[in-house]
């Protein structure tokens, strides 16, 4: 009786922890998708031309990126490969 109770709070515990794991994945992406829009937001018009984007497409732009939408922009679906200098 006593490991089947032993058992069992090992597995809240277990279920507890990757809840409170998975809760701070989600707030961390929040974090990082918060500060991503602050750095949009702060570009320029003429930045933002250069970029062929407009001021409403960051949630877009975020979207494929980060694979929660079908890219639909050349350059998010095909990123240019950057080679490094030896």
């Amino acid at each position: 009786m006593q490991a089947t109770r032993t058992l069992f709070v090992i597995q809240a515990w277990t279920l507890a922890a990757g809840r409170l794991a998975s809760l701070h994945e989600a707030l961390a992406l929040r974090r990082r998708r918060a500060a991503a829009r602050r750095e949009f937001q702060a570009l320029g018009a003429d930045t933002l031309r250069d970029l062929a984007l407009g001021p409403a497409e960051f949630d877009s732009c975020w979207a494929e990126s980060h694979g929660e939408a079908a890219p639909t922009r050349r350059r998010i679906a095909d990123p240019i490969r950057v080679e490094r200098w030896p």
